[in-house]
C-alpha cells in the first residue's frame, strides 16, 4: 500500500534555516512584544499561534519561560537605572517603578457605588436638564448649578 501524501501547506513551525519561526517569536516575546505583535512578525496569524501551543505542549512553557526571562532582564535595568539616578539625585524613576510595582505606592481611586443617592441626584438633575434643553431647541447646554 502506498502511503499517502500530506495535504495543504507545510507548517511554519520550522524553517529549513538555522533559525526557526519559533525562535523568532520567543525572542520578540522576551523583548516584551505581544503574540499578536509576534505572530505578525513571523508570518502566521494568531490562531496558528493557539494551535501550535495545543500541538506542542513545551512551545507554551518557552513562552512563559522568555515572558519571564524578558521581565527579569527589564527589572534588572530598571534597578540599574534607578541606581544610577538616585546618585544623581532623581528619585523620580523610583517614585514611579515603586508606584508600578508595589501595592502600597500605587494611587489609590476610591470605588464609586452608582446607588448612592447623591449619584441618583445628579443623574436626574441632569436627564432634567437634557428634557428642557431638548423642548428649548438649545444645541449646548449650560453650565449646571447642582442644588444641595
Amino acid at each position: 500500500m502506498k502511503a499517502r501524501k500530506k495535504m495543504g501547506r507545510p507548517s511554519k513551525y520550522k524553517l529549513p534555516t538555522n533559525e526557526t519561526n519559533v525562535d523568532k517569536f520567543l525572542s520578540g516575546i522576551e523583548l516584551g512584544l505581544s503574540e499578536e505583535s509576534c505572530a505578525e512578525l513571523i508570518g502566521v496569524s494568531p490562531s496558528t499561534i493557539g494551535e501550535w501551543k495545543k500541538k506542542h505542549p513545551d512551545f507554551s512553557e518557552d513562552i512563559k519561560r522568555k515572558r519571564g526571562e524578558g521581565k527579569v532582564w527589564v527589572s534588572a535595568q530598571l534597578r540599574e537605572a534607578i541606581k544610577n539616578g538616585a546618585k544623581r539625585g532623581n528619585g523620580t524613576a523610583a517614585f514611579f517603578w515603586l508606584k508600578s510595582r508595589t501595592e502600597e505606592f500605587r494611587e489609590k481611586h476610591p470605588e464609586i457605588d452608582a446607588n448612592t443617592a447623591e449619584l441618583k441626584r445628579i443623574s436626574a438633575l441632569f436627564a432634567g436638564q437634557m428634557v428642557s434643553l431638548a423642548g428649548a431647541g438649545r444645541a449646548t447646554p449650560p453650565d449646571p448649578e447642582i442644588p444641595k
